[in-house]
């Protein structure tokens, strides 16, 4: 068996392979229509989106039949290949929707306005330090046109205080792939993080089984610093709750929504 250590910065280049064969069962449509309801609500006329973070596109696919023009933005240039791969096997009228760039949330400027931004599947609890979470504010707010509005989940505080994250086990196959995941999370309270601990092994019909081990580092949020972070980039907090189910987020809710409006 073949083993492979990778860092934060580059497991995605590798994860890409079978990152969607792991979240197979993820519901993006539905996901991707909440997002989509939430900045509908807060800017009624918006049709041009940005996804900081696309991953491998799958929200942006539903964005983008849902009638709105997407950007998406992804770091890792494997997950954008398997964006564009994914695009490729859309209809025309869907394809024409979603625009593919290389970037860094933490440095982005594209010169371009959006209606409202979007950061789906935990991206912004990416952003570790408050340094980073001042820059992916920023981002944000530097695209957004007055009025615009910035979406967003993440890992919720007193939830993740409350009940930690436990070890966890995950397994998925399809075409001669089969993957198990372990995953041991690492609480740190003193910096509002949990190190996740990611055992992958890979076990192919046509070759040894192989191991990666990986490290994410997540960054859990609670509601005064969001409103801090945001205010500061000239965010107005609009509205926060349960992610896709719009009820008031208690410690019990692992996942929640911001929603920021750019002032002005």
């Amino acid at each position: 068996m073949h083993d492979e250590n990778r860092t934060t910065h580059d497991v995605f280049d590798d994860y890409a392979k079978y990152y969607d064969l792991l979240y197979d069962d993820k519901p993006y449509a539905e996901e991707a229509a909440f997002a989509a309801r939430l900045v509908t609500a807060h800017c009624p006329n918006a049709r041009e989106v940005l996804e900081l973070g696309c991953g491998s596109g799958r929200h942006a696919e539903h964005l983008a039949r849902a009638g709105f023009s997407v950007c998406g933005v992804e770091r890792s240039p494997a997950m954008l290949d398997a964006a564009r791969a994914r695009r490729a096997t859309l209809d025309a009228a869907t394809a024409a929707r979603i625009d593919l760039r290389e970037g860094d949330i933490l440095d982005l400027d594209l010169g371009h306005r959006f209606d409202a931004v979007v950061s789906l599947f935990h991206v912004m609890s990416y952003m570790t330090t408050n340094a980073d979470l001042r820059a992916a504010f920023g981002a944000a707010a530097r695209h957004l046109r007055p009025g615009g509005v910035f979406v967003f989940d993440c890992w919720y505080g007193p939830c993740v205080l409350a009940e930690p994250p436990r070890e966890a086990r995950r397994t998925a196959q399809a075409d001669g792939i089969r993957l198990e995941r372990m995953t041991r999370p690492e609480l740190d309270v003193r910096a509002n993080a949990v190190s996740v601990h990611f055992e992958l092994t890979v076990d192919r019909e046509d070759e040894p089984p192989r191991t990666i081990r990986e490290t994410h580092r997540m960054r859990y949020l609670f509601s005064p610093e969001v409103e801090g972070f945001m205010e500061e980039a000239g965010l107005a907090l609009a509205e926060s709750g349960e992610w896709m189910t719009g009820r008031a987020a208690d410690r019990d809710t692992f996942g929640v929504y911001f929603v920021g409006v750019l002032r002005g």
